[in-house]
């Protein structure tokens, strides 16, 4: 039996501290890890702590399901366990991400296959294990068995039937599980995630894919955080790569924007001229230049009563340079909930003196990304990224993803809308109205339609002197202070 450590509960936990293994894992090392911890914490060894165990032992098998995929441990690696959920969400909405994996699956019947028909219940001594040869093991050797190799892993492990590419996982793959570049069927759902950058090596294991693939990962290891990088083996896929038109000399690659495909042109052989090919094809973003640029941007992209509808404006500020290459990365990726900008002008470092002029945002340093949620910079509710701009970039990205992701889940622009006598009513929906009304302490009885809420507004902005008015804009823009996000200079954000 063992004791919980009560200090931080299994659901809290890094899926790779939890199976005890390092981020550049084999298939075999993560087997055997799961193995040793779902052992350890099975919960009918731990009778005396039996709910504690549960929840451990579910954990285990949520994080070797969420490892042992290529495009899952992508996802939990850029954002953590909230971005492993939203890629979920969004393969179960027909818009995945192509990571297969568990699916809900018992952890008790995962459990059972990884140890060839261990279930629940009962004593736990009466369990049967057995070897790839189907002889019985005795538990009590687990941990000097090797890992067990041939035992073969769960649904969705690295190139198995439930992971992204079952077909690239064969012995016949160019890249091993622990590669930077995950391998895929050519049908994944990857491939046609309206939210997703992926570039895709087609081999046939050719010398020429065999060099290739050597400095392929050297890309996916520099630009990974930027798009997902995969492989299909197109000798094991030979009638679905000629109906996509996939040459027969091999290596070709091709980049998936969203529903856009693009093409590298001609037969890649050195890095350089295929970093410029995707970088030179990440979205673009608008670029902002004038401050009265920003006010029209804004007003036609921002909040309820824009014409775009998105509920969210995120500008990123800096003094010169080029747009930073994970903002426009990030513009797809967060294309459902805000519309992103860059605001690149010597002016912006007197704009955020200006907006900081009462140490609203705790530093005056660039670069710096405001979110806005009203079309008018005056009467927008601030949010801003209190993160540093140092480091990895990798490191960056992954902050200002989860940043956005925060932003997004918590409705904090839904959550703020200003209503003033100078908002469009028209466009904007009577929930909004109701919960303006009721934060301001006015009884929503007896109003049925859309017009009777929006007279009910005018009558209520009737009532507040100018100067009411004025406060309640003034209070949807007041915050407490902040921390220091510890900004860099320009250059230092150059990707």
């Amino acid at each position: 039996m063992v004791e919980a450590k009560k200090e931080k509960p299994a659901d809290k936990m890094d899926y790779y501290e939890l199976l005890g293994v390092g981020k550049n894992f084999t298939d075999q090392e993560l087997k055997k890890a799961y193995r040793k911890e779902a052992m350890k914490w099975h919960p009918d060894k731990n009778p005396d702590n039996k709910e504690e165990a549960q929840k451990r032992f579910a954990e285990i098998g949520a994080a070797y399901d969420c490892l042992g995929n290529p495009e899952k441990k992508r996802a939990y690696d850029m954002g953590g366990r909230e971005s492993v959920q939203e890629h979920e969400q969004n393969q179960a909405a027909g818009e995945g991400m192509g990571m297969g994996g568990m699916g809900g699956m018992d952890p008790f019947d995962l459990f059972a296959q990884m140890f060839g028909g261990a279930g629940e219940g009962g004593d736990f001594g009466g369990f049967e294990f057995r070897g790839p040869n189907g002889e019985k093991i005795d538990p009590s050797i687990f941990g000097e068995m090797g890992g067990m190799g041939g035992m073969g892993g769960g649904p969705g492990g690295p190139g198995g039937p439930g992971g992204p590419g079952g077909p690239g996982g064969g012995s016949g793959a160019l890249y091993s599980p622990s590669s930077p570049v995950s391998s895929i069927s050519i049908t994944d759902p990857i491939l046609n995630d309206p939210s997703a950058i992926t570039i895709v090596h087609y081999y046939t294991m050719a010398a020429q894919d065999k060099s290739w693939a050597k400095k392929f990962k050297s890309l996916a290891s520099s630009l990974g955080h930027l798009a997902n990088f995969v492989a299909v083996n197109c000798s094991e896929e030979k009638a679905s790569c000629k109906r996509q038109k996939i040459p027969k000399k091999t290596p070709h690659l091709r980049m998936h924007v969203g529903a856009e495909v693009i093409t590298f042109e001609g037969k890649p052989s050195k890095p350089k001229p295929v970093k410029e090919w995707i970088t030179e094809n990440l979205p673009e973003v608008t670029v902002i230049t004038e401050e009265i640029m920003l006010d029209t941007w804004l007003g036609e992209n921002c909040g309820p009563t824009s014409r775009s509808g998105k509920e969210s404006c995120a500008v990123f500020f800096k003094s010169d340079g080029d747009v930073p290459l994970m903002w426009r990365a990030l513009s797809l990726r967060h294309r459902k909930k805000f519309a992103l900008a860059a605001f690149i002008a010597p002016v912006a470092q007197e704009m955020i003196l200006d907006l900081n002029q009462f140490d609203f945002l705790g530093s005056d340093e660039l670069p710096k990304i405001i979110v806005y949620c009203q079309g008018n910079r005056k009467r927008s509710f601030l949010d801003w990224y209190e993160g540093s701009f140092k480091g990895k970039p990798a490191k960056v990205m992954k902050e200002v993803h989860k940043y956005l992701q925060k932003v997004s889940i918590k409705k904090v622009c839904a959550n703020k809308i200003v209503i003033n006598s100078d908002s469009n009513f028209d466009l904007l929906k009577t929930a909004q109205l109701k919960r303006w009304l009721l934060e301001h302490k006015v009884s929503v009885r007896g109003l049925l339609e859309k017009e009777d809420y929006v007279n009910k507004v005018k009558e209520t902005l009737g009532n507040m002197s100018e100067e009411e008015e004025e406060e309640e804009e003034e209070d949807s823009d007041e915050e407490q202070d902040i921390m220091d996000p510890g900004g860099a200079d320009d250059a230092d954000f150059d990707l």
